[in-house]
């Protein structure tokens, strides 16, 4: 009931309808006024123009969809129960002359205000057609017979690659297990602290993040700080102990040096930071001025 129309714009090639709402219209909602319009469509409903004294065309229920001020006679549009309306004219005298009604989108075009766009007739039908084009174009690309293969493959598909990030994680973590062994021995005494940077070939971000955990159990006073690499970009993960904190040393301050000097960005918590930089050609640079910070 909190809905009224907020605009309308109709044209040979589509039709658009704006109301006020305060959340998106679910696919079902959709669906089910397309539904319904569709129903009233294949009822062929006639219209009926009536020249009604306001307050009677009020009485009969009409509605104005719109803040304008109306004379003491109003024209009123009726199509049987469905819709009643001050209106100054109608595209079609029934509505079995739409043909067709089907919604291409729904979308916010401003605050608490949604937009349906739609279309009718022949257009209608070359909506339909284009989504069966595409429809076909994704059955072919996953090599099955008809339409109703597609969303099981497409499941299936799907299941195989959540199988396999499951695998990769597993694969990951021994991997960073490794190294860590490998990079435990190369932790350096800087000042009062346990420190390590590295550049680690082939280490994505979520991998080094992974490696920094196992890093610095078991370690008391630590600042570490690693690069990696991933997708032509530079990773770069810094994580300082409580001690460290206490002591002035900021995550977010280190990670910002290096990633500065790989001409890219980084921030983040105290104890914990990460940004990526883009020229590799400075990475050992950068973690020397990280090492300078410390002394």
């Amino acid at each position: 009931d909190h809905i009224a129309q907020h605009g309308s714009f109709v044209n040979d090639e589509y039709s658009h309808f704006d109301f006020n709402h305060f959340q998106k219209i679910t696919p079902e909602q959709l669906a089910e006024v397309e539904r319904k319009v569709n129903n009233w469509i294949n009822e062929g409903i006639a219209g009926e123009t009536k020249v009604l004294p306001i307050e009677e065309a009020k009485n009969l229920g009409a509605k104005a969809l719109f803040d304008e001020k109306y004379g003491d006679v109003v024209r009123v549009v009726c199509f049987g129960d469905v819709s009643r309306e001050f209106c100054g004219g109608t595209h079609v005298t029934n509505t079995s002359d739409i043909g067709a009604f089907v919604i291409e989108y729904e979308e916010s075009v401003a605050a608490g205000i949604r937009r349906i766009q739609a279309r009718t007739s022949y257009g209608a039908y070359e909506l339909l057609k284009a989504r069966e084009t595409m429809l076909a174009r994704t059955r072919d690309s996953l090599g099955v017979a008809s339409f109703p293969e597609v969303a099981p493959k497409l499941n299936a598909l799907l299941a195989e690659k959540e199988a396999l990030k499951k695998q990769v994680e597993a694969l990951n973590n021994k991997l960073a297990s490794a190294s860590a062994k490998s990079l435990v021995n190369e932790y350096k005494e800087v000042g009062e602290y346990k420190v390590l940077t590295k550049y680690v070939s082939g280490t994505s971000r979520s991998n080094l993040m992974a490696l920094v955990d196992m890093l610095k159990q078991g370690v008391d006073n630590y600042v570490i700080a690693l690069v990696g690499e991933e997708n032509g970009n530079y990773p770069i993960v810094v994580a300082c102990s409580q001690k460290a904190v206490k002591s002035g040393v900021m995550a977010g301050n280190l990670v910002r040096e290096i990633a500065n000097n790989l001409q890219g960005s980084g921030g983040g918590r105290p104890d914990m930071a990460s940004g990526a930089g883009k020229d590799k050609s400075k990475i050992d640079l950068a973690l020397a001025k990280a090492n300078e910070l410390l002394k």
